[in-house]
């Protein structure tokens, strides 16, 4: 290796440093930092270059010496190697410079791969040897690398006219503010929303007589639901304070809207704004609720800055100003929750109020489980040979006559112990059809379930005015009652038609009913 000065014109730049790092911009921020110090103090550590002047590394340095009016020469050291044998060269020197984020580590290991012909756990086995040795160097996991370059591939396919720098670039900016799961589960998102609206309109679906999903908003239902119609109405509406966002025909929620710009329930800036919705929405439930019926609703609190909102008190306070009598106060206690990383006990439960018009009349079925029902899980406890009940974690007053004397008085706190649902089934359908499942915030089947059976009889009408995916229908068709399903996402409507039919084709022996008027 020898030191020497040589004319610009005389040094080439590597186009393979320029995969591994980016071409130089004076519209980076580190780029023009370098450009304004060499312009300072000059080039104060040589370039390397081969025999034939190809730059083995500094070639942000040759690009400063370049753009400047200062430089017609640059100081070089002379590698003994050829051109032919840099690549390798690089690959070795350039996994010991520097620190690297997880990104810049999936780049490398992407173009190491490109170079050495590896595909699909096929190619030059040296190549795999540097791959491993650049993990290795790095602590970077191949799990994450693996998270990183399918980012990659998203961005690329959500931009065809983006370049592979630019795209890399975002990569690192997505970085700032999100952990490179998050990245990832963004953009599948993203990605899955656009193919979701396009697949939706050319579906073809079926009409149910007793399965019935309209894609509208809820406020105003006079034109299809008629006065006092309605058995069970049986919902879960969206978390408030900007928790989660959902599919609205024609948006592209997941790429960051702004709240003032979507129509759904949960984007509100107060809390006084959701609850003011919900007290509009669930008036005109109150419309069309015979004067035997229940209103369930199932509602989270939220917690901001650390401060617990209180959602489910203000809106139970709210819904009795309109008359509703709460019959009772449920704990749905999740036995597998989300892990919450804050300083506080694991937060495990969500409400479920039972509302009614009448204390005294609101029609109750208290034993409608038997023997055969299995499905019931852990919520109730007995086989053959003993007879099957509630277990303790979900409890009620049975006795109606005594709850009667007491005018609806007595134990009305109860306790549902469930597993959070598992998604991954409804992904695999619904992917078969073209689709991607963006809704994960499921209704867990147990409870519907309860709430319905306790409350209706054969030929009942039930209604979810934050239909979702339909979890409410399912439990409805299986009670044989009649579903009105209010849903504002035609993607979302179109997916439970899916799950629906689906549900029908595992489950042959569940009657249907037809012609319900």
């Amino acid at each position: 290796m020898r030191l020497e000065i040589k004319q610009i014109s005389e040094v080439r730049p590597n186009p393979f440093i320029e995969e591994f790092y980016g071409k130089f911009s004076l519209q980076k921020f580190e780029d023009i930092q370098l450009y304004k110090n060499i312009e300072e103090r000059g080039i104060d550590q040589p370039i390397k270059i081969t025999k034939s002047g190809l730059i083995i590394s500094g070639n942000r340095r040759y690009y400063c010496a370049k753009f400047s009016t200062r430089f017609d020469t640059i100081p070089v050291l002379i590698e003994d190697i050829e051109d032919y044998e840099v690549t390798e060269y690089m690959i070795v020197s350039l996994q010991l410079q520097r620190t690297k984020t997880e990104i810049q580590v999936a780049k490398e290991y992407m173009i190491i791969g490109e170079y050495y012909n590896i595909s699909r756990g096929k190619g030059d086995k040296e190549g795999k040897q540097k791959r491993d040795e650049l993990l290795a160097n790095t602590n970077c996991k191949g799990s994450t690398i693996k998270r990183v370059l399918t980012s990659f591939k998203l961005v690329k396919e959500l931009d065809n006219k983006i370049d592979d720098d630019s795209a890399w670039e975002k990569l690192e900016e997505l970085n700032k503010s999100k952990s490179i799961s998050a990245i990832e589960t963004y953009l599948k998102n993203i990605v899955g929303e656009k193919k979701n609206e396009k697949k939706v309109k050319k579906l073809k679906l079926n009409n149910h007589d007793s399965f019935k999903i309209y894609t509208r908003s809820c406020e105003d239902l006079s034109d299809i639901v008629e006065d006092q119609t309605i058995d069970c109405v049986c919902s879960s509406p969206p978390y408030p304070n900007s928790i989660r966002t959902y599919s609205e025909d024609g948006k592209s929620v997941k790429k960051g809207v702004k709240k003032s710009n979507l129509k759904q329930l949960g984007q509100e800036d107060t809390i006084k704004e959701y609850i003011d919705k919900m007290v509009v929405y669930v008036r005109e439930c109150i419309r069309t609720l015979k004067p035997t019926g229940s209103i369930w609703i199932n509602i989270m609190d939220v917690r901001k800055n650390g401060n617990y909102l209180n959602v489910p008190e203000k809106l139970l306070l709210a819904l009795e100003k309109e008359h509703l009598i709460t019959a009772q106060k449920v704990i749905w206690f999740k036995n597998n929750p989300p892990y919450d990383n804050n300083n506080l006990f694991q937060p495990s439960m969500e409400h479920i109020f039972h509302f009614v018009l009448d204390a005294k009349k609101y029609k109750w079925r208290d034993n409608w489980f038997n023997e055969a029902d299995e499905f019931l899980g852990r919520i109730t406890y007995g086989n053959k040979d003993k007879k099957r009940k509630f277990r303790n974690v979900f409890f009620y007053e049975t006795n109606k006559d005594e709850r009667n004397e007491n005018d609806g008085a007595g134990m009305v706190n109860s306790l549902i112990e469930t597993n959070v649902i598992n998604n991954s089934y409804l992904k695999k359908l619904l992917s078969s059809k073209g689709l991607t499942l963006l809704h994960n915030a499921l209704f867990d089947f147990e409870i519907p379930m309860i709430c319905i059976l306790s409350t209706t009889d054969k030929g009942d009408s039930v209604m979810d005015i934050f239909s979702g995916l339909g979890t409410s229908g399912l439990i409805a068709y299986c009670a044989q009652c009649k579903y009105f399903g209010i849903e504002q996402s035609g993607v979302y409507s179109a997916q439970s038609y899916i799950r629906f039919e689906d549900f029908l084709e595992k489950n042959p022996k569940i009657q249907r009913i037809e012609n319900i008027e």
